[in-house]
């Protein structure tokens, strides 16, 4: 939980269901807070549903069920010159920078494009400067030489620069940023990550990080929700997270990071070798998500979803080993 008082968004109860043959329920029963000048990692596997989340808050999918509040309110009742301002606040970063820029049209174009559009400038000679500036603060310099480029001409972490500069253009304070840093070289991530950390600190910026690795949650996220099958499994302080990880599920990816200093006795249980599937859920579904591959499965876990246990001030779990559920 965030020393702030005020949350600039709030998620209660959020289920996403999607009308396929038999139904696939993608989040169930997910809540959570984002604040302002910090980070909220959501980690898990692919099918987890991460992608799901970022994709309700943008609007990008409708909710079937619970609250989505940005500053207190609920974003399904936006319309028109709503829904344009609330998407000038809430904007993504995906995964692919290539796939988000329109490679017929130079950086310049991509910067200037939501500047205009939100009335950001007065005249050219301010577009262009400010285009400039974009470019500068994000570190792709010389800024003249840059904006005339196309987006084949940068490399990939250039390339998601530019997709941050245009969070910058229109003032975001809310970015959800899909595994931003994971179509990139390992040795240009920390430039990535470094930006988005720059702009918590200077601009106040709260960012959703998606993504699976955690060693750049650990280093990028002030908390952490770990999601298994559209649920929220675990969650809280990343480094209570990291350091004492409750749930077997979270056991499981942790103990996948390599780390050769980690001692035998912190490593996770194996999986349970009788279903190693991850599973389809649907509204008709009870019980733990990760009963059919927890190797610490009890009776109870096949017949109901585990209460929220509150293993610390600031961190909190669903599982059956804990609590008096």
């Amino acid at each position: 939980m965030s020393s702030r008082s005020k949350s600039v968004f709030s998620v209660k109860n959020l289920v996403k269901d999607f009308p396929t043959t038999g139904g696939i329920r993608a989040l169930n029963d997910v809540s959570f807070e984002l604040f302002a000048g910090e980070a909220l990692a959501i980690v898990g596997e692919s099918g987890s549903g991460k992608s799901t989340i970022a994709r309700v808050l943008s609007l990008l999918h409708a909710k079937s069920s619970g609250d989505v509040l940005y500053k207190d309110t609920e974003i399904s009742g936006f319309s028109g010159s709503e829904i344009k301002h609330y998407r000038q606040q809430v904007q993504m970063i995906f995964q692919d920078p290539y796939g988000s820029l329109n490679p017929v049209h130079t950086i310049f174009h991509h910067l200037a494009r939501p500047l205009k559009i939100h009335k950001k400038v007065n005249n050219k000679k301010e577009l262009t400067e400010k285009v400039h500036a974009l470019l500068e603060q994000v570190g792709l310099v010389p800024a003249a030489e840059t904006a005339k480029k196309h987006p084949f001409e940068l490399s990939g972490g250039q390339r998601q620069r530019v997709c941050i500069a245009k969070t910058l253009a229109i003032g975001a304070d809310v970015v959800l940023a899909d595994e931003p840093t994971s179509a990139l070289d390992v040795s240009i991530r920390l430039g990535i990550l470094n930006l988005m950390e720059q702009m918590k600190k200077e601009r106040d910026v709260a960012f959703m990080y998606i993504t699976h690795d955690l060693a750049t949650a650990r280093y990028f996220a002030e908390r952490t929700a770990v999601m298994y099958v559209g649920h929220m499994v675990e969650w809280g302080v990343t480094e209570d997270i990291i350091q004492a990880p409750k749930h077997p599920y979270t056991q499981l990816l942790i103990s996948a990071v390599p780390d050769p200093l980690k001692r035998k006795e912190k490593e996770a249980k194996p999986l349970n070798q009788k279903n190693k599937d991850i599973p389809i859920w649907t509204s008709y579904s009870k019980g733990c998500p990760f009963v059919g591959r927890c190797a610490e499965v009890m009776d109870k876990c096949s017949q109901s979803m585990p209460a929220i246990t509150k293993i610390s001030e600031k961190h909190f779990v669903r599982c059956f080993l804990y609590g008096n559920s």
